[in-house]
């Protein structure tokens, strides 16, 4: 009787400590919503985008092949203005660069279930290199009484807005800030125009 206790007693124990183990600060993880959100009908318009993606849970989906092309049209963009004086193949080159030596931090930022999807890591770090400078080119530019600077109209304007804001449309802050030019980038995240 008395070791059916302690064995009782010892596995209270182990449940106390994998609790204790599952709740430990760590660093926040880009990760899918847990399912039974997911497919709760007033859940899932959190979730999924309806133009565009960023971040590697939704990246490829054929619903957003349009802002596919809005991303790489405002990446180009952007990098052209990252440095003026620079070619903006050489700048590409060394933003590109700057995130492929940062891989492994960058991956510590995602769920290990979105990145054995997309493990080729030549194609993680340009997708990661689209993303996030048009997403920086985005905030830069975006303009509810001007969309035409992003070259949309209102209604894409307000869909992509909303986008980015989304649950499982996520990129890691420290992505933004080495593709930022002054390292800065939390500046204008906050700004209001």
């Amino acid at each position: 009787m008395n070791n059916k206790l302690d064995e009782r007693l010892d596995q209270l124990r182990k449940a106390e400590q994998r609790l204790d183990n599952m709740n430990r600060i760590s660093t926040p993880k880009i990760q899918r919503l847990p399912v039974m959100l997911r497919h709760n009908d007033r859940f899932v318009k959190y979730c999924t985008p309806k133009m565009i993606s960023f971040g590697p849970i939704h990246h490829g989906s054929e619903i957003l092949k349009k802002g596919e092309h809005y991303k790489l049209v405002w990446t180009s963009k952007f990098v052209a203005k990252y440095n003026e004086n620079q070619d903006s193949n050489e700048a590409t080159q060394i933003l590109l660069e700057k995130i492929k030596k940062s891989m492994k931090e960058l991956k510590e930022f995602d769920d290990d279930v979105i990145l054995k999807v997309k493990n080729d890591e030549d194609y993680l770090a340009w997708m990661l290199f689209v993303d996030g400078c048009s997403l920086l080119h985005f905030m830069e530019n975006v303009d509810d009484k001007c969309p035409e600077t992003l070259n949309l109209k209102f209604d894409q304007l307000l869909y992509i807005w909303k986008d980015t804001l989304l649950l499982e449309n996520q990129l890691p802050r420290r992505l933004l800030e080495m593709l930022s030019k002054n390292d800065q980038v939390g500046i204008f995240i906050f700004q209001s125009s």
